[in-house]
């Protein structure tokens, strides 16, 4: 018998991440959309206007609050990889 030379794992297609691409380029015009039909919905609703500061704090209000939340499910999703949340209720902890 003659050794076989090694095999080389089957490529996987440049398809694979067409999904979520797909996905992030749709929850981007979302954010879009949505901004515009706020801004839009405002100028209708009698025409309130803001500041150059309004828009500022506005948009670091949004950063931050999605910050802290995005923040806070890395850190649940991390903590439950990592196991520290399997002991919870074992028993183990002192009363």
């Amino acid at each position: 018998m003659s050794p076989q030379p090694p095999t080389t794992p089957p490529r996987k297609p440049p398809t694979r991440y067409l999904g979520y691409i797909l996905m992030v380029v749709l929850a981007v015009g979302f954010l879009i959309y949505a901004g515009w039909a706020v801004t839009a919905s405002w100028s209708l609703a009698g025409g309130i206007h803001m500041s150059a500061n309004g828009w500022i704090a506005l948009t670091l209000a949004f950063v931050v609050t999605a910050g802290l939340g995005g923040g806070l499910m890395w850190l649940a999703f991390y903590s439950s990889r990592k196991g520290y949340d399997d002991n919870v209720g074992s028993g183990d902890e002192p009363e």
